[in-house]
């Protein structure tokens, strides 16, 4: 991957380190940071400039395949989490949705992430999975069950409870009976 974008601006003759420049003058990226570990540039991504790069290559990716693919489309999809989900605060401290418009950005990032899925797979996955884990205090908050990004040792990594849900629909009634043959 390296190599590649290494290419790509060697072809179009750009200026590392004038880009550099540019980005640490935009607080996108730093160079207090462990030089050695950040090589060509020994410039690190901050928060902020990590979010607008994940933007534009949110913005820049094609959904297929029976994806929602329309503002209209996502906005309904977001709506449809939205109302499945319980209403109010989970334990009175963190609501347990967000805005539609936030929804709807995180769902466009997980297509990005995790690849695509229907409305329909989403819908049934979140159905099953609040209608387990309602009453239980580990059920996640919509944005978390979506995905969820967590750093460990410094490196991001990302989960996601929805492609969970998807991916292992039917399981849960199975793991009954691969339980009893157990015994």
């Amino acid at each position: 991957m390296g190599e590649f974008i290494l290419m790509l601006c060697a072809i179009n003759k750009i200026d590392l380190q004038a880009a550099k420049r540019l980005l640490i003058s935009k607080s996108l990226m730093t160079d207090h940071c462990p030089q050695e570990q950040y090589p060509p540039l020994g410039a690190a991504p901050m928060e902020e400039g990590v979010k607008k790069f994940n933007d534009i290559v949110i913005k820049s990716s094609p959904m297929a395949n029976g994806c929602p693919t329309t503002d209209e489309e996502l906005t309904e999809l977001a709506k449809r989490l939205k109302e499945i989900y319980p209403k109010g605060k989970k334990e009175g401290q963190w609501y347990w949705t967000e805005g539609v418009a936030l929804i709807k950005r995180r769902l466009q990032a997980f297509f990005v992430k995790y690849g695509k899925f229907s409305a329909e797979e989403i819908i049934d996955a979140t159905e099953r999975y609040v209608q387990e884990k309602q009453d239980q205090p580990d059920m996640r908050l919509l944005k978390y069950f979506i995905f969820r990004e967590h750093k460990t040792d410094g490196e991001a990594n990302a989960s996601s409870d929805l492609l969970t849900w998807i991916e292992n629909k039917g399981e849960e009634e199975r793991s009954v009976d691969w339980m009893l043959n157990v015994r």
